[in-house]
């Protein structure tokens, strides 16, 4: 794990809840330790399910005051890779707007396990978990290119497909075979 990981765990486990700049430079030295044991359980990607890979350039503009990816751009990410993810099972923004169908985040879990930094090379992966009625949960994770093992971010995002009208509507069957390979 990277050094904003291990950073976490000592940090959690004080049970910190604000920036303290004594604090900070006091773990400078003490050694990185695992992943806190609390980040959500997310579903591994299933053998067989399509899998959209994004390709993301860490950019300066997107670093904060501690020189590393603001968490807040880690959304950014997860959400080109799951436009990305929808272009490649077919459904491209020039199709949605088309039918005029819309797809709503209503809930996002992401987990912030190391870090990323200006320059480094990332892939977000983006995948079908489940689908409801009107409704369907990606999982997703960012892992450094040069060392896919390297697990920056897990995300498990629950999203409702509107309609014209601007109401849910069923998700698609086109939709769920695009994105899952599977027959409806």
């Amino acid at each position: 794990m990277g050094a904003a990981s291990g950073m976490l765990g000592r940090w959690c486990a004080r049970g910190r809840h604000g920036t303290d700049s004594a604090y900070l430079r006091s773990t400078a030295d003490l050694a990185p330790v695992s992943a806190p044991s609390f980040l959500s359980p997310m579903s591994p990607h299933p053998p067989g399910v399509p899998r959209a890979e994004t390709m993301i350039d860490v950019r300066s503009s997107e670093l904060d005051a501690f020189g590393h990816v603001n968490h807040a751009v880690f959304l950014n990410y997860l959400e080109h890779g799951r436009f990305e993810a929808l272009e490649q099972a077919g459904f491209p923004w020039s199709v949605l707007n088309d039918r005029n169908w819309g797809i709503f985040v209503v809930r996002i879990e992401v987990d912030y396990v190391a870090e990323a930094k200006r320059g480094d090379a990332l892939i977000v992966r983006t995948w079908a978990d489940s689908f409801r009625r009107t409704s369907m949960i990606l999982e997703q994770e960012i892992v450094h290119r040069d060392d896919p093992s390297v697990v920056t971010t897990r995300a498990r995002v629950t999203a409702v497909w509107v309609g014209p009208d601007r109401k849910p509507m069923r998700v698609p069957s086109e939709v769920r075979v695009g994105l899952t390979g599977a027959e409806s």
